[in-house]
């Protein structure tokens, strides 16, 4: 008996190295997976329509709305409301993996006054507005393509925010009219080794670009010119949308079937595929540590 024993033990120490390298195994999985999931999405913008160049969202572990910070009849997001400036700015809540487009008009710190008339168009079928401000002030249903909220603030701002954004890809375009008392608009940009904000040119459309991870192979489509005065809050017919997006030629980045990882320093693409393994590799690496921490065990 004694003898066995010391076998017994002999065969622990045998195959704990294996039990080491198959436990580091299922953890580096298990990690991937995660950071896969709350990988921050890759964003495009463009005032023309077709040279499009990357962009950051902002990122946080808070919803969309709570990051919008209202109270006082005004918005008070971490990016801060100039005066005389209208922002949009993309967010994503990693921590439900969830995008939201967020637009903002006035300064709350600077008792700011003004009205702007935003039009969003090709807005996805998932879109729902998740904060408006102020409070039922603005209607918006679920899934509506096009709509035009007016914003008229008051020593304050006025802000808007969508979310539902990725589950699918779109070409969002928007643009601004009935101007009064803003005189910068903006789109912030996260990314660490960029500028904060880029300065927009109000009298051009913005047109903003995501690509979900379910629709790669399918076309992009740029919202075309408004054929007829359709209004604010109507549904617009997807059969109007013809226009198959063309990628952009030239050096900028292009869209592709990769994340960006959050802090990285390459946000366009061209060729860098994502560091992350892929979900087939991630399984591969767990089903082997499996096999192994069985292996030891029968030892």
């Amino acid at each position: 008996m004694r003898t066995s024993i010391c076998n017994h033990h002999w065969n622990a120490d045998r195959f704990r190295p294996a039990f080491n390298f198959a436990r580091r195994l299922i953890s580096l999985a298990l990690l991937a997976g995660a950071f896969s999931a709350s990988a921050a999405p890759v964003l495009e913008f463009s005032q023309n329509g077709k040279d499009f160049a990357p962009f950051e969202a902002i990122e946080g572990t808070a919803k969309a709305a709570t990051y919008y910070d209202y109270y006082t009849q005004s918005g008070h997001p971490a990016f801060g409301t100039p005066k005389a400036t209208s922002t949009a700015a993309m967010y994503w809540d990693e921590k439900r993996s969830a995008l939201s487009l967020i637009i903002v008009s006035g300064s709350a710190e600077s008792k700011d006054s003004g009205q702007v008339r935003y039009k969003l168009d090709n807005l996805p079928w998932s879109t729902y507005l998740s904060l408006s401000d102020d409070p039922g002030e603005y209607e918006y249903d679920k899934g509506q393509e096009l709509t035009t909220p007016r914003f008229v603030y008051k020593n304050g701002a006025d802000g808007v925010i969508y979310s539902g954004l990725e589950k699918s890809s779109w070409v969002i375009k928007i643009s601004l009219s009935q101007i009064k008392g803003v005189k910068y608009w903006r789109l912030a940009n996260d990314g660490e080794t960029s500028d904060a904000f880029v300065g927009l040119d109000m009298k051009k459309p913005l047109y903003l670009r995501y690509q979900g991870e379910d629709d790669e192979d399918d076309d992009v489509v740029v919202p075309p010119p408004p054929t007829t005065n359709q209004g604010g809050g109507k549904k617009r017919p997807r059969s109007v949308m013809t226009k198959t997006f063309t990628p952009p030629s030239g050096n900028l980045p292009l869209l592709g079937p990769y994340k960006v990882l959050p802090g990285s320093n390459n946000p366009g693409g061209g060729g860098i595929g994502n560091p992350i393994p892929e979900p087939g590799g991630i399984l591969m690496l767990a089903g082997l540590g499996m096999m192994l921490l069985r292996r030891g065990q029968r030892g």
